[in-house]
């Protein structure tokens, strides 16, 4: 907790940005907010910039699955069932970490 540079982090952080999430993923809702808010804590100080880059990574695979009316419907995987609020809200929390709005998105 709080080691965001070990030698742990740094290759779970290289993993993930080497293995972008798909949106046919197992509880990719899920994992977009939990690597975003992992990313973001491992920052953009070192020669990665892993927040940078993962929120490229977020940005590209949201986009172009929102639907008109601004959410998101989960399609795949574990999340068919757990409906539009629950992904909306995991993809809306995602895209806001850069504005730091919750105390779990302090570096």
């Amino acid at each position: 907790c709080g080691a965001h540079h070990t030698a742990e982090a740094i290759g779970g952080a290289d993993w993930l940005l080497s293995n972008p999430l798909r949106e046919r993923d197992s509880y990719f809702y899920y994992g977009v907010y939990y690597t975003g808010v992992g990313m973001y804590k491992m920052g953009d100080d070192t020669d990665k910039k892993y927040a940078k880059e993962n929120r490229k990574n977020l940005i590209d695979v949201l986009l172009p699955i929102q639907d008109a009316d601004g959410g998101w419907t989960p399609t795949h995987g574990s999340e068919r069932g757990a409906g539009k609020i629950y992904s909306t809200s995991l993809a809306v929390l995602a895209l806001a970490i850069d504005y730091g709005y919750l105390p779990i998105y302090q570096r």
